[in-house]
């Protein structure tokens, strides 16, 4: 702590394989602008940039992350060199990096909290501390899950998130949004390729428990985009988005809760083999899965786009696997069991 504008930490890190990893960190601080330079042998090609965000007191800490920092094999010098007075930092960790889910097919269904990993500034933007609603992700971004419905809520005027896609075919399409909202007057900047494509006018719901599906059109090109939604007022939630050719409405993904996931063995020790075997709603097809092995601690580190995958937990503990199913009539459910797997 005490931390001031230019103060410095070395380590020395015994990295057993070069490659890309993810870097954690658990700081605090009740100054905004503050961010510390991760130098790996003093070396420009191995410099890193972690930003620490304004927690609201010196006490209150936060995860933040930092996506493919690049390691060399052997010994290595790492440099913390901290910007800005009065910050705290409490550890930091390295992991090795896994590929996040990949872009989102358009035409298709995007939940509201499949934004793209890299933390505060990259995936998303989020002007309070830690996660209000404490699912499904570890950082900034407030997530509840509520009658069976995962959704971003305590929304700040300002905010945003940030998803990668890929359209199929250039076109006109149909932009649905399931959205829920006490207050009036709230909107939804949809910008794609940093451009604002639409507006999104949220209604007076009722409350932030009953949801409204609301469309816009949206003229999208052929091929890889990037997709930012930013909100504007205080007050609202989104559940998910989804597009559609032209004019026709697509289904409503409702959560079908039906799908469920076995581990063998569910108690094994660290470094053996877990099968994970995952059965779907009944009456649903699975088009695609996405499994983290332990949620949130590992939400983007432990993972798999298998359908049934095996994995080996490399540390002793309790874990939380999950998966994320895409089915082929475009709806989607997420299954967690808490605390079901253990390493001895």
């Amino acid at each position: 702590g005490w931390i001031r504008d230019g103060e410095w930490l070395l380590y020395t890190l015994d990295v057993q394989e070069a490659g890309r990893y993810t870097m954690t960190a658990r700081a605090a601080s009740p100054n905004s602008g503050r961010s510390a330079t991760v130098s790996v042998n003093a070396d420009p090609a191995y410099t890193h940039t972690l930003n620490l965000p304004n927690t609201g007191s010196f006490s209150r800490f936060t995860t933040v992350v930092v996506d493919d920092v690049t390691l060399p094999a052997g010994s290595v010098t790492l440099r913390l060199t901290f910007h800005g007075d009065g910050e705290n930092l409490d550890w930091f960790a390295f992991a090795p990096s896994q590929p996040g889910p990949e872009p989102f097919e358009i035409p298709g269904t995007i939940q509201a909290e499949d934004y793209v990993p890299g933390g505060e500034g990259v995936g998303y933007h989020d002007t309070t501390p830690g996660n209000s609603g404490g699912a499904y992700r570890s950082d900034d971004v407030d997530i509840e899950t509520a009658g069976g419905v995962t959704n971003v809520g305590w929304i700040r005027n300002g905010e945003w998130l940030h998803y990668t896609t890929t359209v199929a075919n250039a076109g006109t399409y149909t932009m649905t949004a399931r959205v829920a909202s006490p207050n009036s007057g709230r909107t939804i900047a949809v910008l794609v390729d940093g451009a604002q494509a639409a507006t999104i006018a949220v209604p007076n719901t009722g409350s932030f428990a009953t949801f409204r599906t609301v469309q816009v059109p949206v003229t999208l090109s052929v091929g890889s985009h990037t997709l930012k939604l930013t909100f504007q007022g205080d007050g609202q939630n989104l559940d998910w988005i989804a597009f559609a050719v032209g004019g026709t409405t697509p289904p409503t993904p409702e959560p079908s809760a039906g799908a469920s996931f076995v581990a063998v063995p569910a108690t094994a020790p660290h470094g053996s083999a877990v099968k994970f075997t995952v059965t779907p709603a009944a009456g649903k097809a699975i088009r695609s899965a996405w499994w983290s092995f332990d949620a949130p601690a590992h939400l983007n580190t432990w993972n798999s786009r298998a359908v049934n995958p095996t994995f080996y937990y490399p540390a002793r503990g309790t874990f939380s696997p999950l998966v994320k199913l895409t089915y082929t009539d475009g709806s989607s459910e997420t299954v967690q069991r808490a605390g079901y797997v253990t390493a001895t």
